[in-house]
């Protein structure tokens, strides 16, 4: 928010300002990403990637259980687990827990 804005002007140059996350999710699918994990509740992203690059593969995962199938249904399934473990994804019980410091 700038200096003396109010909230209601702030919604009004936010739905008016351009969105970026299609042009991001296009560059990506030029440089050859070819799978994406949106990780964390809701499927919106995963949606929106579909319907702008439909190469791209898409996994929510919400749960545990969702990462462990990702891993399994995925065409490179040692990529994606091996990159869950470096990015702290550690299942312990029905819980996943995500290190969002490291």
């Amino acid at each position: 928010m700038e200096a003396g804005e109010t909230i209601p002007e702030l919604l009004v140059r936010q739905v008016q300002s351009s969105v970026y996350l299609e042009d991001t999710i296009r560059r990506l699918a030029e440089l050859g990403v070819d799978t994406v994990v949106e990780i964390g509740p809701g499927r919106t992203l995963s949606g929106f990637v579909r319907k702008t690059a439909k190469q791209i593969k898409c996994y929510p995962v919400e749960t545990a259980e969702e990462l462990e199938a990702a891993i399994e249904n995925s065409d490179d399934p040692d990529t994606l687990e091996r990159v869950a473990r470096e990015k702290g994804y550690v299942k312990q019980g029905e819980t996943l827990y995500i290190d969002v410091a490291g």
